[in-house]
């Protein structure tokens, strides 16, 4: 076990060192690393003496969506504790660092036994709840001797995981640590048991429950009705530049587009708008006056956070990073009864798989497929029998959220 601890000491620091490395010259990597100074400091001033009631921790922003009913729940059941919110990500803690459901939002201390142990005696939690794909060896560890109740929810594991292999056995032991893992789906349950770790239960997916509160909190925005005029419309979400170019390429066949870049820097939209030649008018621009871009087929977002509310507008929608490392999150337009379209990146998602296999959401690889796909959803019954299929497919899945929060009430984790 040592010698695993050693070379998982021995990455870790090569990776601070890269991260710092890179943050001369790259703003992700430099908002890593000052966010982080002086993170005790920062900590001492902010948590209460006592400690808090409860420390959730999310790698990034697609965690903290799925982290985010349960913590909202207990908020709700619970108004008076004290949450801590943390990210390892940049991209989480800067557009989520003043979310009002958390008493303090802040950066996870690279792991290390000395910050591990350190974190821990500052903040003192009383219940500790990962995101997913949490496995800090010394937080997890310390946490453990503490003997503090810890959870990981909407978790899911795959059968070429470190965990299953012949060489994991320390990270096997790390999921005993945990007092209980809830699992989205029974093949993650059936690969637990099989390595011996019982401590699961399988109670699905926090996101569903997620993309149906936000469905049901949608509301119309004025300027994009106006912008739309009454034509029909596609939604492109998340989208990088391959899939930019293949809309591009088939964007005639469809009267108006709303598309929200995963990037929104503005070189990327000077980009975009290039690709796009004058059809294009962003969403800040939009605003001041409407209906003098009613002409205009493509609307830009140059904003975050408003994705998820946009896809009331689409027809049908299209997500991207299928043609990068996988796809974003398909459920997030899928709530609202549309078919979606992405690329062919997309086998690590069960949700994109089964869909798929319905023939509820579509995979393409090029432009010829993406028009013949667009094609397809141009006859009216098809594209609303797929849309009912992936709404369906929502709200049978939904419920993850009440099963953990139950669990947690019944255990009286954060009474009195």
């Amino acid at each position: 076990m040592w010698l695993t601890f050693l070379v998982y000491d021995i990455i870790l620091r090569v990776y601070a060192f890269l991260i710092r490395v890179a943050s001369f010259f790259n703003p992700k990597a430099r908002l890593w690393i000052n966010g982080r100074k002086k993170w005790r400091q920062s900590l001492k001033e902010k948590i209460p003496p006592e400690g808090v009631d409860l420390w959730m921790h999310c790698a990034s922003l697609g965690e903290f969506e799925q982290g985010r009913p349960v913590l909202e729940a207990l908020r709700e059941l619970y108004p008076d504790k004290y949450i801590l919110l943390t990210f390892f990500s940049p991209s989480g803690y800067t557009i989520r660092k003043d979310y009002p459901v958390a008493n303090y939002v802040y950066y996870l201390p690279l792991d290390s036994r000395k910050n591990a142990s350190a974190f821990l005696q500052m903040i003192k939690p009383r219940l500790v709840i990962f995101v997913k794909y949490e496995f800090w060896l010394h937080f997890i560890r310390e946490i453990s001797s503490g003997k503090i109740p810890l959870f990981l929810i909407s978790a899911i594991f795959r059968h070429n995981q470190l965990f299953f292999k012949s060489y994991g056995k320390t990270f096997r032991q790390l999921l005993s640590y945990y007092n209980g893992i809830f699992v989205q789906d029974k093949s993650s349950l059936d690969l637990l048991h099989n390595a011996g770790i019982e401590n699961c239960v399988v109670t699905g997916d926090t996101r569903f429950d997620r993309v149906l509160t936000v469905m049901e909190k949608s509301k119309q925005i004025p300027e994009i009705d106006v912008f739309l005029h009454g034509k029909n419309a596609w939604v492109a979400g998340s989208t990088w530049p391959p899939d930019e170019r293949i809309i591009r390429d088939c964007s005639d066949a469809i009267p108006k587009w709303i598309i929200a870049p995963h990037e929104v820097e503005e070189e990327h939209l000077l980009q975009m708008e290039k690709l796009f030649d004058k059809e294009t008018v962003r969403l800040s621009v939009l605003k001041s006056a409407p209906e003098k871009y009613t002409n205009k087929s493509i609307l830009l977002i140059d904003n975050v956070g408003m994705l998820s509310s946009l896809y009331r507008y689409g027809q049908a929608a299209y997500i991207g990073g299928g043609f990068g490392s996988g796809i974003h999150n398909i459920l997030e337009a899928a709530v609202y009864g549309i078919p979606v379209v992405f690329g062919p990146k997309f086998h690590k998602f069960k949700e994109a798989r089964d869909l798929t296999a319905m023939n509820a959401t579509f995979s393409i690889a090029n432009e010829t497929e993406m028009k013949q796909v667009m094609a397809r959803l141009a006859d009216e019954n098809f594209r609303k029998k797929a849309g009912q299929l992936c709404k369906d497919y929502v709200c049978n899945h939904a419920g993850a959220t009440g099963k953990i929060i139950g669990f947690i009430q019944e255990k009286r984790f954060l009474t009195n």
